[in-house]
């Protein structure tokens, strides 16, 4: 695979040949695409995505309006989640942190 050749393709087919390497799932494809690559209306979807989606928007993905931006948009809300994460922690819990 030769990874210098992928920049030229358009997003939709840099993620489909990064995902015929083994082991490269939808995640990983977009998080090469995001940051070895720039292209930042591609937006990772992990756990900590994954809940916020289904939290704060209902189940309803809100990246997409975000257009040719969205992934610095999931930046963002990465980092706010990351934040946050043991607000509701027992306070025993945040003390140590």
């Amino acid at each position: 695979l030769d990874l210098s050749v992928l920049e030229k393709y358009e997003d939709d087919e840099l993620v489909a040949t990064l995902m015929k390497v083994h082991g490269v799932g939808i995640k990983v494809a977009n998080c090469v695409s995001l940051f070895a690559y720039g292209r930042i209306a591609r937006t990772p979807v992990d756990t900590w995505i994954r809940r916020m989606i289904a939290e704060e928007c209902g189940g309803c993905d809100p990246f997409p309006g975000f257009g040719d931006i969205a992934g610095i948009v999931q930046q963002y809300v990465f980092y706010t989640e990351q934040l946050h994460k043991y607000d509701n922690a027992p306070k025993a819990l945040r003390d140590d942190l």
